[in-house]
């Protein structure tokens, strides 16, 4: 099963350097419910995963969510960074869920945890007066 879960990669937008107070969009690829059928000895094993998300933007900020976020405007995951920099991003990914046998549905004991890191340059833009 192990083989079969996706790792969890780590989209942002704007995808060019974002800039300063400014807020960012954050999402990940990987699906909301994962489903996988298996047979082990002769029995026919559902597997139903979901994930749970902890964002480490990479400036002390963390953020825990269900949601897998989406670009501008939809997405729900957003961080707005207060100084320029280079950042490195980490996702979290746990995975918990419950299989069923026969009918009979049993909860996972354990999590599987997958981890994603992206760097990230933030940069400010220069202000100028117009009259």
């Amino acid at each position: 099963m192990i083989e079969s879960i996706p790792t969890s990669g780590i989209s942002y937008q704007p995808s060019f350097s974002p800039l300063v107070k400014t807020p960012v969009y954050f999402w990940s690829d990987v699906p909301t419910v994962l489903t996988k059928r298996v047979k082990i000895l002769d029995e026919i094993v559902d597997i139903k995963l979901k994930p749970n998300f902890i964002w480490h933007y990479g400036d002390g900020v963390i953020f825990a969510t269900r949601d897998v976020g989406a670009a501008f405007p939809d997405g729900k995951i957003q961080h707005t960074y207060s100084r320029p920099g280079h950042y490195l991003i980490e996702l979290v990914t746990h995975w918990s869920g419950e299989f069923t046998v026969s009918g009979v549905s049993t909860p996972i004991p354990s999590e599987l945890i997958s981890l994603a890191i992206l760097p990230i340059s933030v940069v400010s833009a220069p202000i100028r007066f117009v009259n």
